[in-house]
Formats: C-alpha cells, sequence, structure tokens
C-alpha cells in the first residue's frame, strides 16, 4: 500500500524541511512500524499573521480490496507568524551641529518587510539652524523618507548645520520625524521618535556635550548591560552639572546600581568622557520587552553657555527573560496614583495568583518618606488567604516648601518564602507623584520669571485620561517671551495647548499685553501599552526673548505618571460542556450574561452562529471598546486589544489564564469568521447531532 503526503502551503510548512510531497508504503511485513513525518515551519518574512495550512494524507494505490478506497485522516497545523511592524531611529552620530557646518547622521529603519511602499515626512523644526538630506541628496527644511514595497533596507538623514551669521549661541532644534503613510496598514500612522539635537553658534564659542552611543541599546533581564560616554565639546569656565536618572528603575539601574546620579565636567576634564551603565535588572515577571530612557537633564552651570543645555537622551530597551507560569502577584493599581501635601492618600491592593505550599512574606516601604508614607510594612499570604486582596495605603507628606511635585514609589521588596516558586520573586513596584500644594515661582536674578500652578493630579491614563497645568511670566517683558515645550515620551503622553493640539512638542509665547494671562497645558494619556504605570516628564526649555531678563531662564518641568486604564474587557467561562445546541446566539448571550463576572455591565458569547452573527462583529452589536486590554476574571492580561486577541498575538494562552482548562469550539475560523463548515460549527451552535461539541462562553 502507498500513501502520499503532502503540504497545502509549501510556503508555510515542508515535510522533511525539503519538499512539499513525501511517500509512504506499508507492506504485510512491516505494516504495523510507525513511520515518523517531520513538518518544519517556513518564514516568509511577511507580516501576514498565523496561517493554517493541512497535511494532506491520500491512498496512492493498493491491491489489497480492504485498504482500497479508504481516505486517511489529514493533519491540520498552524505557522505562527513571527514579524512584527515597527520604525527604528539610530541615536544620532552626535548631538551637535554647527553653523561651520559640521554634519552629524542617523538611520531609520523598518522592522520588517512593508507589503507596500511606507513614506515618512521629515521636516526641521528650524531651517535658519539647520537642513536635512537623505541618503546624500540636496539640503533642505524637509524631506521624504521612502521604503520600497517588499524589500528591506536603511535610509541614511544627513543633517547639515547652517550659519546665520548672528551671536545667539547655541540652538537647540528638532529633526520631526511624522506619521508614516502606506498603503500596509500595519504601518500606517506609525510615529517614529523625533531627534534632538544643537547647532553651536560659530560666533560666540560651541559648548555642547558628545554622547558616544552604545553599540547596541538593548540590555536583558538575563545580564547583558550597556554602557554609553558622556564629555563636553568645550572648555567650560565653571563646573558643569548633569543629573543623569533612568525613567524606569524596575528595569535597568546606573553605575553604582542606583536610579540617578550626576556628572560633574571642570575646566580640566571636560574633555574626558565620563561612562554610564545601564544595569539591567531582572523583575521576575513576564512583562515582555520594556522601553526605558535615560534622561541626561539640562546642564547646571555658572557658565551661561552651558546653563540650561540639554544633552540627549538615550533610550534602550530591557529584553525580558520571564515566561508565563501560574505563580505570581495580583497587583490592582490605584485609581490615582497621586498623593498630596494636603495628605491626601491612594491605596492599592495586593494577592497572589496560586495557593503558596507555605507562607509567603512581602515587605514594602517607601522610598521617599519626606514625600509619601504607607501603611504597615508587610503582608503575609498563606494558602489559606492567598487569594484575600491585601490593601496598603499611600499618604501624602506636606514638607511646606515649594518644592514641586515629587515621583516616588512603593517599593515592594522580593518576597520570601519555603515555597521555591516564590522565594525570591520580585513584584511590581507602584509609582506614585506627591502634590505640591505650595506656590511654585521660577525667576532670574535679574527679576524674570515664571509662576506654574501644578496640576490638580499629575496623572494621566493609557485610555485618554488628561491632566492640566497653567504658565505665566511674573512681570511684563520688554519684547516677546517664547518657552519650547515637549513631553519625554510621547508613547506615554502628547501635549495641547493654544492652536497645537496632541503634539509631542510645541511653543507657548508671550507679549507685552498677555504675560499676565494663564497658558493652559493638557496632557493627554496615551495608550493601551504593556509597560504598567510609566514616569514621564512635561519639559520647559529655557526660555527665548531679546529681552534679558527672561532670556534663558529655565521654567520648573513637571512629572506626570501615565497609569493602565482602570477599564478594560473580560473573557470568561460560562456554564459547562454543552452538546453543541445552544439553541441560537440570544440564548448563549443570556447564558453567558447571567454568568458575568461582578462590575460588569453586559456579558456577550464569544462565538459566532451565522454569517451575520460573527465574533468579529461584537464590537459593533455589544459596542465593545476595541482599544482597552482584554483580560481574565483574575486580571491577567491575555491581549492588549480586540485586533490582537482576534489574530493570535496574545500575552498568554487562555489555559495560563484560568479562562479554560482544555481546549473549546467557537464555531469560528481564524479573525473571528463564521465557520462555514456545519460540521464544523455544531450547525451554527443550533445542533448536537454527531459527535461534535463545543464550550460556550
Amino acid at each position: 500500500m502507498v500513501l502520499d503526503v503532502d503540504s497545502s502551503d509549501d510556503s508555510e510548512g515542508l515535510i522533511e524541511n525539503s519538499t512539499a510531497q513525501k511517500t509512504l508504503t506499508y507492506n504485510s511485513s512491516d505494516w504495523s512500524t510507525d513511520q515518523t513525518i517531520t513538518v518544519t515551519g517556513q518564514d516568509d518574512v511577511l507580516r501576514d499573521g498565523n496561517q493554517p495550512y493541512t497535511i494532506n494524507i491520500t491512498l496512492s494505490s493498493s491491491s489489497d480490496s480492504n485498504y482500497s478506497g479508504l481516505n486517511p485522516p489529514d493533519v491540520q497545523l498552524t505557522n505562527m507568524d513571527d514579524e512584527f511592524a515597527g520604525i527604528r531611529v539610530s541615536a544620532p552620530s552626535a548631538s551637535i551641529t554647527s553653523e561651520g557646518g559640521d554634519n552629524i547622521t542617523f538611520t531609520v529603519t523598518l522592522n520588517t518587510t512593508p507589503i507596500y511602499d511606507v513614506t515618512i515626512p521629515v521636516f526641521v523644526s528650524d531651517s535658519s539652524e539647520a537642513l536635512v538630506s537623505v541618503n546624500g541628496g540636496a539640503a533642505a527644511d524637509n524631506v521624504t523618507l521612502t521604503f520600497s514595497a517588499q524589500t528591506t533596507s536603511s535610509v541614511t538623514v544627513t543633517v547639515i548645520g547652517q550659519n546665520d551669521n548672528l551671536s545667539d549661541s547655541d540652538q537647540s532644534f528638532w529633526v520631526i520625524l511624522s506619521e508614516a503613510t502606506s498603503q500596509d496598514e500595519s504601518y500606517l500612522g506609525i510615529n517614529p521618535q523625533d531627534v534632538a539635537l544643537t547647532n553651536t553658534d560659530d560666533e560666540s564659542g560651541i559648548p555642547g556635550f558628545i554622547v558616544t552611543a552604545p553599540d547596541n541599546a538593548t540590555t536583558t533581564e538575563s545580564g547583558q548591560d550597556r554602557t554609553f560616554t558622556v564629555k563636553l565639546a568645550a572648555k567650560p569656565i565653571s563646573d558643569v552639572s548633569i543629573p543623569v536618572y533612568v525613567s524606569d528603575s524596575s528595569e535597568a539601574l546606573l553605575t553604582g546600581n542606583v536610579d540617578n546620579l550626576t556628572l560633574t565636567f571642570s575646566s580640566s576634564n571636560y574633555d574626558t568622557a565620563q561612562t554610564i551603565n545601564a544595569i539591567a535588572q531582572n523583575d521576575m515577571v513576564d512583562d515582555g520587552d520594556i522601553g526605558y530612557t535615560i534622561f541626561l537633564m539640562p546642564a547646571q552651570s555658572s557658565d551661561p553657555r552651558y546653563n540650561g543645555l540639554n544633552p540627549q537622551d538615550m533610550g534602550f530597551v530591557n529584553v525580558d527573560d520571564d515566561s508565563s507560569s501560574l505563580y505570581g502577584f495580583i497587583i490592582t493599581s490605584p485609581d490615582n496614583a497621586s498623593t498630596s501635601e494636603s495628605t491626601a492618600s491612594s491605596t492599592f491592593t495586593v494577592k497572589l495568583s496560586t495557593a503558596p505550599t507555605a507562607d509567603v512574606t512581602m515587605t514594602y516601604y517607601s522610598s521617599d518618606t519626606s514625600e509619601g508614607t504607607v501603611s504597615g510594612s508587610s503582608l503575609v499570604f498563606s494558602s489559606d488567604n492567598y487569594s484575600a486582596a491585601q490593601t496598603i495605603t499611600v499618604t501624602g507628606v506636606d514638607d511646606s516648601s515649594g518644592d514641586g511635585d515629587q515621583y516616588y514609589q512603593v517599593v515592594l521588596m522580593p518576597v520570601t518564602s519555603s515555597d521555591t516558586n516564590y522565594n525570591g520573586a520580585d513584584p511590581q513596584d507602584i509609582a506614585f507623584t506627591n502634590l505640591d500644594d505650595d506656590s511654585t515661582t521660577t525667576s532670574s536674578s535679574a527679576g524674570g520669571g515664571f509662576i506654574i500652578t501644578a496640576p490638580d493630579n499629575a496623572t494621566t491614563t493609557e485610555d485618554g485620561g488628561t491632566s492640566t497645568f497653567t504658565i505665566k511670566l511674573n512681570m511684563a517683558p520688554t519684547s516677546t517671551v517664547s518657552i519650547p515645550v515637549y513631553v519625554s515620551d510621547s508613547t506615554e503622553a502628547l501635549l495641547t495647548s493654544g492652536s497645537s493640539s496632541n503634539v509631542d512638542n510645541l511653543t507657548l509665547t508671550f507679549t507685552s499685553s498677555d504675560w499676565s494671562t494663564p497658558q493652559t497645558i493638557t496632557v493627554t494619556g496615551q495608550g493601551p501599552d504593556e509597560d504598567y504605570d510609566t514616569l514621564y516628564n512635561v519639559i520647559l526649555m529655557p526660555a527665548i526673548s531679546s529681552d534679558t531678563n527672561f532670556n534663558g531662564v529655565n521654567p520648573q518641568d513637571l512629572s506626570f505618571v501615565n497609569t493602565e486604564s482602570a477599564n478594560y474587557n473580560i473573557l470568561y467561562r460560562a456554564g459547562s460542556t454543552s452538546t453543541g445546541n445552544l439553541t441560537s446566539k440570544s440564548n448563549a448571550d443570556s447564558l453567558c450574561n447571567s454568568q458575568k463576572p461582578s462590575g460588569t455591565s453586559q456579558g456577550y458569547a464569544f462565538a459566532s452562529f451565522s454569517s451575520t452573527e460573527e465574533i468579529r462583529d461584537l464590537p459593533t452589536t455589544a459596542n465593545l471598546n476595541t482599544n482597552l486590554n482584554i483580560k481574565s476574571r483574575s486580571g491577567r492580561l491575555i491581549a492588549e486589544n480586540w485586533s490582537d486577541l482576534l489574530d493570535g498575538s496574545i500575552n498568554m494562552s487562555l489555559e495560563s489564564a484560568g479562562v479554560t482548562t482544555n481546549t473549546w469550539w467557537s464555531f469560528s475560523s481564524s479573525d473571528g469568521w463564521w465557520h462555514t463548515n456545519n460540521n464544523n460549527n455544531c450547525g451554527g451552535g443550533t445542533s448536537d447531532s454527531g459527535s461534535v461539541s463545543g464550550r460556550y462562553g
């Protein structure tokens, strides 16, 4: 007897990794001996999602009438896609151009091969300071980067400093990369990182910073650290200090295992590079690869050429080395991650995800007791109370000084337990901001300054929650005063003020007639994403004005926290095993609604019943918010949004999330389409004939 074995799609899977077809032969002497078929997935470098295909097994020939005409069962397989769209912007070759014509370059690269052409408009914020060109082409104030379909390549952008023949000191500017345009929906609308640079003035010296980027901006939780160096471009007339801090200390620390430090340069060591280590941290949480930033804050110096000059920040990614497991911590973030100096408090809860075999002790403390204190100092979980949420209360402290809103953390230490699954596991720390209740005025020795009214709540949310603050001058200027403003992480928040709406940078302008009128900046949270509560800053750059009372005076920056949305969709199980006859969609919806999780408004069946009653229609028929996270009853993150759930881009299996305990049926093909074969959809969920059954929920 001879069997033909072939792959229905050799671009997705090959037999023995070399052929789409194989022949198996059996005779009377070896008929009971297993013959092994190895199928290997193929990489097509296309973002085509997870692709189903079939290993077809057919009877080619047999002279035995007992076998002639039999049709062996086929094997259904899925090739999992590993391509994800994204745009990478390299660190520039230096952070400074010059009016003498010195150039810098950086490259822009697509993560994957695009299906259609991708174009990215690029322009420079101040064409009197710099122009840009692409791949050695003509310099202009705006260019377009083009990535051709079905090809992979990097595009080099050259930034050429311009001489304005003015003694205007060093000027900061941006090379702004706008949102990508493409018929490829995976790239459409992606907004690449902008590049902040400084053009040094050749009429009054060339102060600046030389930041040498690391060869690789990736750290790993398994212990791969990175380094970069900083030095000054010109000798200062007095010491220059640069405060440095890491945006997420749960992902990385700096040299000496600290979350902040200060670099100091003098006239004798200004040209000696100082090294900063990015030391990866292992959080023992399956949180995926997390981006973070090492912020080099504006320099502080009595040398006016350096004071307020802002070095280039460094972006990194910490690669996760954890895999999903059943043990861990379920931490419910506070509704409001702010305390205040008027002693307003906030709470969050902690519980374990599974029962421990021995008591688990978790100690915790406030990273800054001058800004916030915590109730208690430790929690103990046993096999009896592990699933009961325990509450930690955080209370703001009044320090009676106008120090602005202050960031601090409630640090949850690695737990101790005789249960090796838990011992040493490090829960996620929780970030807070203590809101200042004292007035804050920033001014220069000449009298020019700014009156900033801090927000009542320095918290935004990933579903678009906002926070606002105002700024005005403390006295009338003799000429226009401009204040450039930008957000340190545009993936977490965008800014709105005046005619500028939801942008990563804008400029406030005050005149002698409106200097005392507060201008409002609205900060809008962005998301959702995978990084939990994230600190970011709204940075107010040194003022620009012909009025020497204001020129160069640096307003106070403001810190915010972007928290996860308090709202999410829940995927849950209702009822028990069914024979497949659910009568109708309305009956299945009623069953799910009768067993919906507490605190939810309505339950719907996650199943397709006909071509007009499909899973993919739920956003319309059930009015679902498709941008919200998809979680289990216990709060475990299954998918970032509805689209990721349908295309299989999930954080964990439904079994690991506790939704199901075995395989289940949705009467659907991939992407939530109704499965048109009645043998595979239980007659649209209305038949219990045959041997097919399904789970509902």
